[in-house]
């Protein structure tokens, strides 16, 4: 099915269907809609403290908005596309990525999208950006032709930072878009994997990709996502939760950055053939520090000067620390000793700005078999200060302009995640 809309010359879409027999067409207001002309043939001499919207010539006396203006709403892609019932649905963004070009028939207007243009009847020349939305959403994918060239005049780590960059806004997406057979979440996707897969040039595991792998397990749930009944991952992938991921963003978001664990093994058991398909298990071996995690209760200070933080607050081998503990979701039983694996030490120079990350971890069955219940890391908007237990714990850190990180490596172990 991939291959039809891969080559095809244009896909129709309904847009705004909420189901199958709903069809493109709606009713609708052209005065209301469309873009509506006002001409202006006044000149105000007395002008008002703050200047009108629109393209304004000012003297030193008065103010001129002669001329013709259109009045359009604000951010129609946003809620036209971005929140439309179909976009929603999680099989159709390999869809509509793979299609070259798509004609979105929407709630009040139709809506051009190809890997060059998008436009609308209100803007046929061209979209202008909106905030809060990615109107270009086709362009920035490097399996589009007209990016893979850019790519290829790119040094090696260019190419890297763009396809995780890719790979990251595909996840976003599709992570928070709705599937009607939860056990569908890797094959929904299986189409848009094998043609990174190409560019990534390297093993794909289960949602993941063998390259710069550490850097990507560090993925949070927020305490927003749960995890379904049906095995459809490994814990330690993004695909065995359900809610919004968005982490990828930050993978090479940091001037100085150190891995604080490494991947030894990996393995996938897959239910079929196809290596992006569904998986019946799956493990990873990785060596790094482990540490006993303890879940406290917030203190009086803390629910008066941070109610909503996210995350839980924790101990770390009894001691108090900054970062908080966020469960994938309430369906991860916590009975038992938890564990706490650090995966990396991030640092923006320019912000002062430090990052610890790692994973909650639970042992099970046999000793050294764990499985991921939680993320660890400061929240966003937090930042970790200087003389935070964690990382007199990681490590010894010596400050100045020229940023010198030691390695811990007491309490180092290779353990079994599956």
């Amino acid at each position: 099915m991939s291959k039809i809309y891969k080559y095809s010359y244009c896909s129709i879409a309904a847009t705004a269907a909420k189901d199958d027999g709903a069809g493109c067409f709606r009713d609708r207001d052209p005065l209301l809609d469309l873009p509506v002309q006002i001409d202006f043939s006044s000149i105000a001499a007395d002008p008002p403290e703050r200047a009108p919207m629109g393209k304004v010539a000012k003297d030193e006396r008065r103010i001129t908005i002669e001329g013709t203006y259109y009045m359009q709403w604000e951010r129609t892609w946003f809620f036209e596309i971005g929140f439309s019932p179909l976009i929603d649905r999680a099989w159709v963004v390999q869809e509509r990525l793979l299609a070259p070009r798509v004609l979105h028939f929407a709630n009040t207007q139709l809506y051009w999208e190809c890997n060059e243009l998008r436009a609308c009847e209100s803007y046929p020349n061209e979209m202008p950006q909106e905030q809060y939305t990615k109107v270009d959403y086709k362009t920035i994918f490097p399996f589009s032709e007209g990016v893979k060239q850019n790519i290829s005049d790119l040094q090696e780590e260019g190419q890297r930072k763009l396809n995780f960059g890719a790979w990251g806004v595909i996840v976003q997406g599709y992570s928070q878009a709705k599937l009607t057979q939860e056990g569908d979440k890797l094959i929904a996707i299986s189409a848009i994997a094998r043609e990174m897969k190409l560019l990534m040039q390297c093993k794909y595991l289960a949602g993941h990709w063998e390259t710069d792998l550490v850097r990507q397990l560090g993925w949070p749930g927020y305490d927003i996502s749960s995890r379904p009944t049906t095995y459809r991952a490994p814990s330690w992938s993004w695909a065995s939760v359900d809610g919004r991921n968005q982490f990828w963003y930050k993978m090479y978001s940091y001037d100085i950055y150190h891995a604080l664990a490494e991947v030894s093994a990996t393995h996938i058991d897959l239910a079929g053939e196809d290596e992006m398909g569904p998986v019946t298990g799956g493990y990873l071996d990785i060596l790094s520090q482990l540490f006993e995690l303890e879940i406290r209760e917030k203190s009086e200070e803390e629910k008066r000067h941070s109610p909503r933080r996210s995350g839980q607050p924790i101990l770390i081998q009894g001691q108090a620390t900054a970062i908080r503990f966020h469960q994938d979701g309430p369906e991860s039983r916590l009975d038992g000793p938890l564990y706490f694996m650090p995966l990396s030490l991030s640092i923006n120079t320019e912000y002062e700005d430090l990052e610890v990350n790692g994973l909650a971890l639970q042992r099970f069955c046999q000793q050294d078999m764990y499985r991921r219940v939680g993320s660890v890391e400061s929240g966003i908007g937090y930042k970790l200060l200087r003389d935070d237990l964690i990382l007199k714990i990681l490590g010894e850190i010596e400050w100045g302009e020229n940023f010198e990180f030691t390695r811990n490596s007491s309490n180092m172990k290779t353990i079994r995640i599956v």
